[in-house]
């Protein structure tokens, strides 16, 4: 596991309108905008947002709504692992 990776900041948070919530810490923008982007090529994510006070006083959270929450954001996560995976082929072919 990366170093600046805290296990307890990655929780899915349910909440009872069937929304969840995932809080990133400060230095994880880009990772949550990656995995909010792909959460929206998923037909059963109905909302996927990021949201944050100042990225200076809170790391990102990213709220979501799809038929199984924690399904959506694992094929998420499978998702963009795929897709690095084939540019790191095509970079190393090169």
């Amino acid at each position: 596991m990366p170093d600046n990776i805290e296990e307890k900041k990655y929780c899915l948070d349910e909440k009872k309108n069937g929304f969840a919530q995932i809080n990133f810490g400060k230095d994880s923008c880009g990772l949550s905008s990656l995995i909010v982007d792909e959460l929206w090529n998923d037909k059963s994510v109905s909302f996927a947002a990021q949201k944050s006070r100042h990225i200076l006083i809170e790391g990102k959270k990213i709220i979501l709504k799809s038929k199984d929450n924690k399904v959506a954001i694992l094929n998420a996560i499978k998702s963009i692992n795929e897709k690095l995976d084939f540019l790191k082929k095509i970079i190393k072919s090169c």
